[in-house]
């Protein structure tokens, strides 16, 4: 079973092989709550993720990680896709939001 870093890096990974441009919010890996940006078409968020679940915009939609106990997402308008990993269930993701930022990683 992977680890949630070599979750992690493995989504990052390829997502940068499929030409999409990675953005990370909040450096470190200490805390159980991690936000990932990436900068992709909507299409293909679409292609990855499924429609939307919800209406309204952002969209907010939930999966299953083998890793991690949730894996979240939030689709902003048709540029943005913010991921948050974290460790234990939690009432709402919307809880624990943070304002993406544009520090490239990689």
């Amino acid at each position: 079973m992977l680890t949630p870093v070599q979750t992690i890096v493995a989504t990052l990974s390829v997502l940068v092989l499929s030409g999409c441009q990675v953005l990370v919010a909040n450096g470190s890996l200490r805390s159980g709550i991690r936000d990932l940006t990436y900068q992709m078409p909507y299409e293909d968020v679409v292609a990855l993720l499924g429609p939307p679940t919800h209406g309204g915009n952002p969209t907010f939609e939930r999966f299953q990680s083998s890793c991690l106990s949730w894996l979240y997402s939030e689709i902003y308008g048709p540029r943005y896709l913010h991921i948050v990993f974290e460790e234990q269930k939690l009432s709402s993701a919307r809880d624990n939001f943070k304002e993406p930022c544009t520090e490239r990683v990689w």
